[in-house]
């Protein structure tokens, strides 16, 4: 907001605690901030205030968001493919018929941050691994490509220095480094609709991320809500 010099927020658990202003957690900030909330699939509501040189002023209308799945689980059947939808959440992965020979189990666990280090890279706040099984044997490989849509978050995009999401690009880990996926035959970055389109014929550790230092200035990270 023009003239402000910081903010105060307020988070709730519910409607009627935000209507009567009995947040759970409030912060005053004048930079990006990170809050990390381990609740998944749960509806938080938060209302802000600005200050100028002067004085504060009222508190917003009352706004929510949800958290997203931390875990989604789905069926690829050899004959109709299968789609696995995090919901709420931020990937789809869409398998078509014949990329396997039995009913496999798909498994998708969400990440707070990758598990390996990402040297030279500025992380867009998605990471996740995919795992497949059929019983318990554990299958990486596919007889026909899986299409991926990731969606991002233009403000995870400013909070990590990323001017132009043309930058980004989802990477997996190989076992020893990350390796880019872009660009690659069927692949796009849609600014329109932000989301990014890949396709791949294997699974791993997935994070999306821009070339670069990450920088962490004008960031605060905060305890998480655990349950």
């Amino acid at each position: 907001m023009t003239g402000a010099v910081a903010y105060q927020i307020q988070l709730y658990f519910s409607l009627q605690e935000a209507e009567t202003d009995s947040p759970f957690q409030g912060l005053v900030a004048s930079g990006t901030n990170r809050i990390t909330v381990q609740n998944p699939q749960r509806t938080f509501y938060w209302r802000v205030k600005t200050r100028n040189d002067y004085a504060w002023g009222n508190l917003s209308d009352i706004r929510s968001f949800t958290t997203p799945t931390t875990r989604t689980q789905a069926t690829i059947d050899p004959v109709t493919g299968g789609t696995l939808n995090t919901s709420p959440g931020y990937l789809i992965v869409n398998f078509p018929p014949g990329a396997v020979t039995q009913p496999t189990d798909l498994e998708f666990n969400l990440l707070a941050n990758p598990r390996e280090r990402l040297p030279n890279f500025r992380f867009a706040n998605r990471a996740f691994t995919l795992e497949a099984f059929v019983g318990t044997q554990r299958i990486t490989q596919f007889n026909k490509p899986f299409m991926m849509l990731i969606s991002y978050d233009p403000s995870d995009l400013l909070a990590a220095g990323i001017a132009d999401p043309q930058e980004l690009n989802p990477v997996f880990w190989n076992g020893s480094t990350w390796q880019n996926i872009l660009p690659c035959a069927g692949c796009s970055i849609d600014t329109e609709n932000q989301k990014v389109t890949i396709v791949l014929d294997h699974l791993s550790e997935f994070a999306l991320v821009a070339p670069g230092a990450q920088s962490d200035v004008g960031r605060i990270f905060l305890p998480a809500i655990v349950r």
